[in-house]
C-alpha cells in the first residue's frame, strides 16, 4: 500500500506546480525519464491509486475500439440504430484469412465482438458507416464525445486504431472513457468480456489476457502497434469494489499482462482512503508521443529510462 500513497503525494505536488506529469518528471526534448505510462484507479469515484506519466500522450493502437464501442452503444441508446441493425461487413479481411462471401451482414450485436474481443479493423469500420453513414463521420463523432467526456489530450484519426501521425491519447484520457463505458452503458458490459469469436472458421481470441485468468477481472481491451507497445485497460471487481488499470508501452504481451495484474493486486490490497487525487484534478499533457517502434519490433536495445511503469520495486519482464 506504501507505493500506492507515495506515487499519489508525488503526484499530488506535481500537480500543484503544473509543471510535469504524474509521477516522475520527464526529461529534456519530450523524452521520458522513465516510460511506460501506468495508472490504477477506483471505477466508481475515479480516485487515483497510483499514477506514472498518466498524461503523457501515446499511441492507443486498438484500445481506439473502446471509443468505437462508446458511440455504438450511444448512438443504439438515441434510437439511431439497434442491436438488430445489419451491418455490411463485405468480404472480410483476406490477408487475414477471413474470406466472407460476398454481401456478407452481421447484426451490431454480432458485430460489436469482432470489434472489442477480435480487433477487426474492417469490422470497426462496417461498424462505423452503420453508425454514422462514413468512416470520417464516425471519426468526427468519436472526437467530439472524447470532448464532451474531458478526453482533452485524445485525438482520433481513424476508428480502429492503426497507426497514424497524430492519432494519440494518455492513460489519464483512456481512465476517462473507461469510467464512461461503466457509468453510461453497463448493460452492454458483456461485450467486453467476451474471450474469443469464430468467424469464417477461424477462432480469433481476445488479447485481453487479465480475463480468466486474474479473480474477477471484466474487461475491456488490449492494443498493440509497433509504435505504441504493448498497451492494455483492464478492469476488475472484486467484493463489489471495482479498480481500472492502464498500462501503455510494454515490451511484450506477456509483460502488460503481468504488470496490470501485480498493479490489480496491489490496488485491491490498500483499502479506500479519504478521497485525494482524481482523474479530473490531472494536469494537461506536456509531453510526448514516444515513438516505441525502434525498441519494439526494431534491434534497437532500449535504454534503461524506458522500463518501469512507475512503482516502487523492479517489475518482472517475462519472455513474450
Amino acid at each position: 500500500m506504501r507505493w500506492f500513497y507515495n506515487a499519489v503525494s508525488t503526484s499530488r505536488r506535481l500537480c500543484a506546480a503544473a509543471a510535469v506529469a504524474v509521477g516522475l518528471a520527464l526529461g529534456a526534448g519530450g523524452h521520458a525519464a522513465s516510460a511506460g505510462p501506468a495508472l490504477v484507479f477506483d471505477a466508481d469515484t475515479g480516485e487515483i491509486l497510483h499514477a506514472h506519466m498518466a498524461t503523457t500522450k501515446w499511441y492507443p493502437a486498438s484500445l481506439t475500439k473502446m471509443m468505437a464501442a462508446y458511440v455504438t452503444f450511444a448512438a443504439i441508446e438515441t434510437g439511431r440504430i439497434g442491436l438488430d441493425t445489419p451491418v455490411a461487413i463485405g468480404e472480410g479481411d483476406p490477408a487475414l484469412g477471413l474470406k466472407l462471401p460476398p454481401g456478407t451482414t452481421f447484426t451490431v450485436e454480432e458485430t460489436l465482438p469482432l470489434v472489442l474481443a477480435a480487433s477487426l479493423k474492417f469490422a470497426t469500420e462496417a461498424l462505423g458507416r452503420t453508425v454514422a453513414g462514413s468512416v470520417d463521420a464516425f471519426v468526427a463523432d468519436m472526437n467530439a464525445s472524447a470532448r464532451r467526456l474531458g478526453m482533452n489530450d485524445t485525438q482520433y484519426v481513424n476508428s480502429h486504431g492503426f497507426h497514424a501521425a497524430g492519432h494519440v491519447t494518455t492513460a489519464r484520457d483512456m481512465a476517462v472513457l473507461t469510467r464512461a463505458l461503466i457509468r453510461d452503458f453497463p448493460q452492454y458490459q458483456r461485450f467486453f468480456e467476451i474471450r474469443s469469436v469464430a468467424i469464417a472458421g477461424q477462432q480469433r481470441r481476445n488479447h485481453n489476457d487479465l480475463l480468466g485468468r486474474f479473480p474477477g477481472a471484466d474487461g475491456m481491451k488490449s492494443g498493440y502497434v509497433c509504435e505504441s507497445g504493448y498497451n492494455l485497460v483492464g478492469t476488475a471487481t472484486r467484493e463489489g469494489r471495482r479498480l481500472g488499470t492502464i498500462v501503455l508501452g510494454a515490451f511484450s504481451a506477456a509483460e502488460r499482462e503481468a504488470v496490470a495484474e501485480r498493479m490489480l493486486k496491489a490496488g485491491f490490497a490498500a483499502k479506500p482512503g479519504a478521497p485525494g487525487l482524481t482523474i479530473d484534478t490531472l494536469p494537461p499533457s506536456q509531453d510526448g508521443p514516444i515513438d516505441m517502434r525502434p525498441f519494439v519490433c526494431g534491434k534497437t536495445k532500449p535504454p534503461a529510462a524506458l522500463v518501469g511503469f512507475g512503482t516502487m520495486a523492479p517489475l518482472p519482464r517475462p519472455k513474450p
